[in-house]
């Protein structure tokens, strides 16, 4: 799958959430300060608790937590994750979903994640499912899955700035130009697109800057497809060129496709 963004190409993988490293800036290291992060669209609390007596429950999650630089020795960076706070924005009726807590983030040398956790009031361990697991995202952007016995949670979070509302170019199959997905997962191989999304900087050197893209709302302008793209993503904008990370899920009517995309 291709996305063609005012006519750059974009290449996309028709698979679910691949693992995606681009290329790293520096860390918070230099910033003594702690740095407030909140949580981005794709979070998600999935509530899978078979001796509940009740079916699978997968709902998005809001909220803010603080990332501290835990000083080290060596080629170790590890940030302390403080003041968690999460809570269920779609919760179906009769449930609420309240996380509180604190862990610890590891960029390097191997990323890792460990959080204590209560959910509701009840306290667990969430870790990483699996010793081929890692955290993924362009630092200093986070997206994990943990898990404990209950419940998993996809944790997609940024630092906390602000944000400014970009409009796509409105993309022309017949002219080629503007915004066009290709696809050939899909039933319409390229479609035309419109919308908006935020943009903001999320950190800055010497030779680089990182920007946070947010609350990706798109829509096709084909009157017989119904097509909506909704997702995030990482903007590196270096001196050696320009690189994008983007999930995101798109929508044909009752079909959603989920991919991870890179340009470099």
């Amino acid at each position: 799958m291709h996305l063609r963004f005012r006519q750059s190409w974009i290449l996309l993988s028709c698979s679910s959430c691949l693992a995606l490293v681009i290329l790293f800036p520096p860390g918070l290291q230099a910033q003594a300060a702690p740095v407030a992060y909140d949580l981005a669209y794709g979070s998600v609390i999935i509530d899978d608790c078979g001796l509940c007596g009740r079916e699978r429950v997968e709902a998005s999650l809001t909220g803010t937590m603080t990332v501290t630089p835990v000083p080290s020795e060596g080629d170790s960076e590890e940030y302390r994750l403080s003041d968690i706070h999460f809570e269920c924005s779609d919760c179906p009726e009769g449930l609420t979903y309240s996380i509180r807590g604190e862990g610890l983030f590891k960029l390097l040398p191997d990323r890792d994640i460990s959080l204590d956790l209560t959910v509701n009031g009840f306290p667990g361990t969430f870790l990483l499912p699996t010793q081929s697991s890692s955290v993924q995202g362009v630092w200093p952007g986070i997206d994990a899955t943990v898990n404990d016995f209950t419940y998993t949670l996809r944790i997609i979070a940024a630092p906390t700035v602000p944000l400014v509302r970009y409009e796509l170019m409105e993309g022309d199959i017949a002219g080629s130009s503007g915004t066009i997905l290709d696809a050939t997962c899909l039933p319409h191989r390229s479609i035309p697109l419109k919308g908006t999304f935020l943009l903001g900087r999320m950190s800055s050197g010497q030779d680089f800057e990182t920007y946070r893209i947010d609350s990706i709302d798109w829509q096709s302008t084909l009157t017989d497809g119904n097509y909506q793209v909704r997702g995030h993503g990482t903007l590196l904008d270096h001196q050696f060129g320009r690189f994008m990370s983007l999930h995101i899920v798109t929508v044909h009517r009752h079909n959603r496709h989920s991919v991870e995309e890179w340009k470099d």
